[in-house]
């Protein structure tokens, strides 16, 4: 005796599905939200988890356009560390965080000074690392 056809499963799954819907289609949307946003956020882990674990990204040169976001990333240094260095308080999460181009401008220095100072407390931190 062969076993059940593929279309049958399928026919009663989707019947099953719709009558969830029919049934309760206001918790049938949340739902759907929920889903549509858990996959969005493991898509974004997913797509950063690659991006900055290519050997191009990690301690990448500075240039104008990186945020202090990135410069994170890139160097794995901790935003609280790195925040006193280039002069930010707290982020206020209003309007767009400033480039490394603009805070060098606003700290007088060229982006190779900037970057040594970040490049400084990196090894400190990997050494601090290795240490524990």
């Amino acid at each position: 005796m062969p076993g059940p056809n593929r279309k049958v499963i399928w026919g009663d799954l989707m019947g099953a599905v719709l009558r969830v819907i029919r049934a309760h289609p206001l918790l049938s949307g949340v739902f759907c939200l929920a889903l549509a946003t858990l996959l969005w956020f493991a898509g974004s882990f997913v797509a950063d988890a690659v991006y900055f674990n290519d050997p191009k990204h990690k301690n990448q040169a500075l240039e104008e356009w990186m945020t202090p976001r990135y410069v994170s990333r890139s160097w794995k240094v901790p935003p609280e560390e790195l925040r006193p260095l280039l002069g930010l308080g707290k982020p206020d999460g209003n309007g767009r965080p400033p480039t490394m181009g603009q805070i060098a401008d606003e700290l007088g220095i060229s982006l190779e000074v900037l970057e040594g100072r970040i490049s400084q407390i990196s090894d400190a931190l990997k050494d601090k690392r290795r240490s524990q």
